[in-house]
């Protein structure tokens, strides 16, 4: 990834597609956004520019042809006399940032001729000894040459298509006898070998060219940057299932954002496995545009829950189309006793002109020598049936295709639970009152609904008020506040933390906010080699001797639980390095404030481990470091780990509740001073640290889901909390008086008035039959 930062404007290599399932269609290319213009500029490979953080030009490199050219563009002066209409290429900062990339996909052939990184200072030269591809992550900017003997073509290298499966060997060419004179001409030592000792000084007359032309033969036309607008765009962020890969791990961290102009065109697809401000801020700068403006958030809340009737020993996945665009796809799962996915997928900001929800199954197949995905049958679900504030949980029967499975019922259905809401969000200027409101008196709200609301409600609460509180940036003294107050009033120490409360409820969506990272470096390789692990033993983590078909695997067993328990309790010990800073600030401020230690470990334990990583481990697929919902055996093993390391967290022990568990308290015993010390270091803040947090959050969408969440809660309340809020009630009260209509109710007479149901339905009728 390289990135580079003028006025206004970000820069970065992204994976660039018109065609989003096909990997053969994506290339890297340079993008540059213009945050003020709002306007995305491809520049060609051919012709790259860069500006540093100095704002000057750097030093290009010249791919064009056998001999690389190194030049300044401060200078007029260069090494190699080029043809004019060969274009360079920049060298964009460093070499860890653009040569890394080139390097990935050179060839093996190819990477043993890179030549020594060249100290580029003030226009002078200075050369260094040859380096091999592994040197290319030093901080000096490199050079890239190809030798005679490795000539290959280059299109590879940004994408471009080729004939060739092979790149990896070099090109054959017959080559004529050189005279007498010839080789005493080429036996002269020029100052340009002396620098560059590996590149020929005689471009070679090869019919071959190093690079796919587009104009004369080896010669490389430069073309103008494609430049378009965002305006009237919608920009929406896929969910990694249904990114170009066969395992959803290897998707989890990417970012890929789908561009469609308002002729519901797909643009392009723009994809990045790193962390690239350039998309962050096309993603903050779409929120901008938006915020002044009254609009309506639409999103869908789906659970694909499980299937009957469909044969068994095979293997099954679900995809959610809107309309005819793909949202998302589920693990390809096998049926034995029972077919159930129970995966959660979570869709907004949906543009508007969506009506029909629509799930297709498919099978996996092996046709010509590899295993494919069959679509066997689909559901369509009108999104005015499931519109609302509720879940709607139902079975739907399923449309089968033609298809050679041998069912086993004649009625095929599939079980959804799901949501379609939009809500109505004012212009956030209008939020203001509420805002103010909140920020000052947010300790007298909670304290006023904590024991006159249900849980639902304090989730939704306790979301949006932690949400809006770190987009504001007050988010670490708000939850310093609350969590004070919650012990405070809380009179026996083992229960700190432990009940569920708006505090409670609120730290635990800050821990999801800013924690998804943290939790990705540090459990996620754990969790898929627990998932993935095979062996003959199906009981191999089962201690519990109620539980074992062979009590002889007892003894192996207890080994098996404890080798994996100490490894993942290691590497949690060494993740405070990288936990999150606001965490830290928040557990220091309550350590210092606290008078009992007591109090405070049993804060910290309920908070990182009963609520943040043992979750994490028994329910990876609600943290995102799975999608596949574990099966009943890898649950076990999930379950004995998380078991075992909240009695540690806990300073207790394994008793007569469950004796099996008792040969872990010697690890327990061993392991609690090491437990106060990790504690202890997430709870003291180094000088030297800072935040890494930059997640955008839509403070408008926060507050109209607050607004609509504590109208329907007055309703409720009894008349002594309605007038100990009432400065609250009016502000609620003149921000629904800016509201024509309901918007949800809006949407589902709008939903149930187009015509596009009926047509759209027809239409795939029409396909099917065709």
């Amino acid at each position: 990834m390289t990135e580079a930062k003028s006025t206004n404007s970000f820069y970065s290599w992204l994976d660039v597609s018109n065609n989003l399932e096909d990997e053969r269609h994506w290339s890297r290319k340079y993008i540059e956004f213009n945050e003020r213009q709002r306007t995305l500029t491809f520049h060609p490979n051919e012709c790259i520019r860069s500006i540093n953080n100095q704002g000057k030009q750097v030093p290009t490199l010249d791919l064009n042809c056998d001999m690389s050219s190194i030049s300044s563009s401060s200078s007029t002066s260069s090494l190699y006399k080029t043809n004019e209409r060969r274009s360079s290429f920049n060298i964009l900062q460093q070499s860890n940032n653009i040569l890394p990339t080139l390097a990935e996909r050179m060839s093996p052939s190819l990477s043993k001729t890179i030549l020594s990184p060249l100290a580029l200072t003030d226009d002078k030269i200075i050369p260094v000894h040859p380096i091999s591809v592994t040197d290319l992550s030093s901080n000096s900017p490199s050079v890239i040459c190809t030798s005679r003997q490795s000539r290959i073509k280059f299109s590879n290298l940004f994408g471009r298509s080729s004939n060739h499966t092979d790149h990896s060997l070099p090109s054959l060419k017959r080559a004529k006898s050189a005279t007498k004179l010839e080789r005493q001409k080429n036996s002269v030592v020029t100052r340009s070998q002396l620098l560059f000792p590996n590149i020929p000084s005689i471009r070679s007359q090869s019919h071959e060219s190093l690079f796919v032309s587009n104009g004369p033969l080896g010669a490389v036309l430069p073309t103008k940057p494609i430049e378009f607008t965002l305006n009237n765009c919608h920009i929406r962020r896929l969910h990694p299932s249904i990114l170009p890969s066969s395992d959803f791990n290897n998707n989890i961290g990417v970012t890929c954002l789908e561009i469609r102009n308002k002729n519901e065109h797909k643009l392009c697809y723009l994809r990045t496995r790193e962390n690239s401000s350039l998309l962050k801020h096309l993603q903050r700068s779409v929120l901008k545009n938006v915020m002044n403006e009254p609009r309506i958030d639409n999103s869908l809340d789906i659970w694909i829950l499980e299937a009957k009737g469909l044969p068994t020993k095979k293997k099954y996945c679900i995809k959610i189309f809107l309309n005819d665009d793909i949202y998302g796809k589920t693990a390809i799962v096998e049926r034995r006793d029972e077919l159930f996915w129970g995966e959660n997928f979570i869709f907004k900001d949906l543009r508007e002109g969506y009506f029909v929800l629509r799930c297709e199954i498919y099978i996996e197949r092996y046709k010509q020598k590899q295993y494919d995905m069959e679509c066997i049958g689909s559901v369509d679900i009108s999104l005015s049936t499931i519109t609302g504030n509720q879940f709607t949980e139902q079975w739907y029967s399923i449309q089968m295709m033609n298809t050679k499975e041998k069912l086993q019922d004649s009625f095929i259905s599939l079980r959804i639970k799901a949501k379609y809401q939009s809500i109505f969000i004012l212009p956030i200027e209008l939020y203001s009152r509420l805002e103010q409101y909140i920020h000052v008196n947010y300790l007298r709200l909670i304290e006023s609904l904590e024991s006159n609301i249900s849980l639902k409600d304090k989730d939704e609460i306790a979301t949006s008020l932690t949400r809006i509180a770190h987009s504001l940036s007050y988010a670490i003294s708000y939850l310093v506040d609350i969590i004070q107050t919650e012990i405070g009033s809380t009179s026996d120490n083992s229960l700190t933390f432990r009940g569920n409360s708006i505090a409670t409820k609120s730290m635990e969506s800050f821990m999801k906010l800013v924690g998804k990272t943290y939790l990705r470096e540090v459990l996620s390789r754990f969790i898929t080699d627990i998932i993935t692990l095979k062996t003959i033993n199906e009981s191999d983590f089962e201690v519990d001797p109620d539980r074992l078909l062979n009590i002889n695997n007892l003894e192996k067993n207890q080994s098996i639980l404890k080798s994996h328990c100490e490894y993942i309790w290691s590497e949690i010990q060494k993740s405070h390095l990288i936990f999150p800073y606001e965490l830290k600030c928040i557990f220091s401020k309550l350590r210092q404030a606290s008078s009992s230690e007591e109090t405070i470990w049993n804060f910290l334990s309920g908070s990182v481990f009963l609520r943040f990583i043992c979750p994490a481990i028994l329910s990876p697929n609600l943290f995102d470091l799975t999608q596949e919902y574990p099966n009943e055996k890898i649950s076990r093993r999930l379950t004995l780990i998380a078991k075992t390391l909240q009695t540690l967290a806990n300073f207790t022990k394994f008793g007569s509740k469950e004796p099996y568990m008792k040969f872990m308290n010697d690890f327990i015993a061993k392991e609690s001073d090491n437990m106060r010390k990790f504690l202890l270091n997430i709870a003291t803040i180094d000088a030297n640290e800072t935040t890494n947090i930059n997640e955008d959050i839509d403070l408008g969408r926060e507050y109209a889901i607050l607004h609509m969440t504590l109208v329907n809660l007055f309703e409720e309340l009894n008349e002594d909390i309605r007038q100990s809020l009432n400065e609250l009630e009016s502000i609620l009260k003149e921000l629904s008086a800016k509201k024509i209509e309901n918007p949800r109710q809006t949407c589902a007479k709008a939903i149930r008035r187009s015509p596009m149901i009926n047509l759209y339905q027809e239409e795939k009728y029409l396909q099917k039959e065709r």
